[in-house]
């Protein structure tokens, strides 16, 4: 029986290769959202993800923070989606 270790970057799947940058994303947020954090603190959740996959991502957290606080960090948001309550640090400084 094949088992995943806590290392990140180990080999898994039947061809034997490395996660990609955007399943590394994808699965690290699997593993937080499972663990169900009444905080979720998201750093670049969108970053080197295509438009298809930055809005599934996104309707995941947005699902998910309608009863959790979800605290993103982000210089990329989704193309024409609602922001929500956002603080743009640029008008602050």
């Amino acid at each position: 029986m094949n088992k995943l270790t806590n290392q990140i970057n180990s080999w898994i799947g039947g061809s034997a290769r490395q996660l990609s940058g955007g399943e590394i994303k994808r699965f690290a947020l699997a593993r937080a959202l499972l663990r169900q954090p009444e905080v979720l603190l998201i750093d670049e959740p969108f970053e080197g993800l295509d438009s298809h996959n930055q809005m599934r991502i996104f309707a995941l957290i947005s699902d998910y923070a309608t009863h959790h606080c979800v605290v993103i960090a982000t210089h990329l948001f989704p193309v024409n989606v609602d922001q929500g309550l956002t603080l743009n640090l640029d008008d602050v400084i």
